[in-house]
């Protein structure tokens, strides 16, 4: 029986200096500080065509990339087979592990972020291909909003005559659109667990009789109508 780790959401990960931090962590931030240091830094005249391409780049692989590894690991179990076949979880003291120097990485990963209860070695595939999938997630995700709010803000501007109290509505009405915005993914979040936010139960279907969460935690919803019956 496999006891489902508590885990924490990408804002709280990445941004809250009491979460431990490890290399992946440290990537997406500095990607971020790049799109951000780009909005600074590059001449006016590039900054709307390279913003428009970066966010529908990240648009892109939010709704097609994410969406064709769901269908693959929803469909035919893809990810799962993929991590078996290039035997990243396979302990290298057995000898059949290629690449232990990956192993250690991965593993180093994915303990330092679940400090408390959780060993790779000990996980089931599954469970450790959705961490792996998970930081994927986060890389884009955070990508996608960054991105997006960083095009609008190089593409605003102050129309000819226009007076200081439409200005000011304007940037407070925009600016409390993008609160709200921000506080319904983390409601969101805080409503359906970090496990249905990450659409877990597309990697977990196979193990619906093999694992023990929280109800809240679970995404019934997401799981195959046969796996639901079991939980």
């Amino acid at each position: 029986m496999f006891v489902v780790p508590e885990t924490h959401d990408m804002v709280s990960q990445l941004l809250d200096p009491r979460e431990p931090k490890n290399l992946s962590d440290v990537m997406v931030l500095a990607i971020l500080a790049l799109h951000v240091w780009a909005a600074y830094a590059l001449p006016g005249s590039l900054k709307r065509p390279i913003f428009a391409a970066l966010f529908l780049f990240w648009r892109a692989a939010y709704n097609v990339g994410i969406g064709y590894l769901l269908t693959i690991q929803s469909n035919y179990k893809l990810l799962v087979t993929w991590a078996k076949r290039m035997k990243l979880f396979e302990d290298p003291s057995t000898g059949k592990n290629p690449r232990p120097w990956l192993y250690k990485l991965i593993q180093h990963e994915l303990e330092a972020k679940i400090p408390k209860d959780y060993k790779m070695d000990k996980a089931p595939i599954e469970y450790n291909t959705w961490l792996v999938f998970r930081r994927v997630v986060d890389l884009i995700l955070m990508c996608d909003f960054v991105s997006y709010c960083l095009f609008a803000i190089v593409c605003g501007s102050r129309p000819v005559g226009e007076g200081f109290g439409i200005a000011f509505t304007r940037w407070i009405v925009g600016i409390a659109l993008v609160g709200f915005n921000l506080w319904v993914k983390l409601d969101a979040h805080r409503v359906v667990k970090d496990y249905a936010w990450y659409w877990g139960g597309k990697q977990f279907s196979s193990l619906a009789k093999g694992f023990v969460a929280p109800r809240l935690t679970i995404s019934r919803f997401l799981l195959p109508r046969r796996a639901r019956t079991d939980l």
